[in-house]
């Protein structure tokens, strides 16, 4: 799922395409460009490590680069196995469970770390809440369309 603008023609499509281009112009730059976070799994034991985040250049995962040495290596997230974003704090702590495989889910805690990274990671934070609730969007709304096209057969 890349974050790419279709045409579309009926009224709700076109409401939906305005809040894309919104995200366009603004969120993109900040998911490109990255920041960083104290991320943790729901299961670790030792704690926060320090990571780079940001988007791929194909629009699709997000992507971790260790800051410390000693970080364990994160695998990259595919923007559509990201089944929830829950942002506290303000954004500057939120979680995301992903879905690792079809039995398997995980969870990722996020902290923003304190100034001078701090408000390129707040940024990061919403850009990305927007990301994750357009990709959901788009699936609710492909779900519908397809239902309403199968119930006009």
């Amino acid at each position: 799922m890349a974050f790419v603008d279709p045409v579309r023609h009926c009224q709700p499509c076109s409401e939906v395409t305005a809040s894309e281009a919104v995200f366009f112009d603004n969120g993109l730059k900040s998911l490109f460009n990255g920041a960083p976070f104290k991320i943790a799994k729901s299961n670790a034991i030792n704690g926060n490590s320090l990571y780079n985040l940001k988007l791929s250049p194909e629009e699709r995962f997000l992507k971790f680069e260790a800051m410390e040495n000693e970080a364990e290596s994160l695998n990259d997230i595919d923007l559509e196995k990201i089944l929830t974003f829950d942002g506290q704090d303000k954004n500057s702590r939120f979680s995301l469970r992903i879905r690792e495989s079809a039995t398997e889910e995980i969870e990722l805690n996020f902290e923003c770390p304190a100034e001078p990274s701090r408000k390129p990671s707040l940024a990061f934070a919403a850009a990305l809440e927007e990301a994750v609730n357009l990709v959901h969007d788009s699936k609710a709304f492909c779900r519908e369309d397809n239902q309403e096209e199968r119930v006009a057969d």
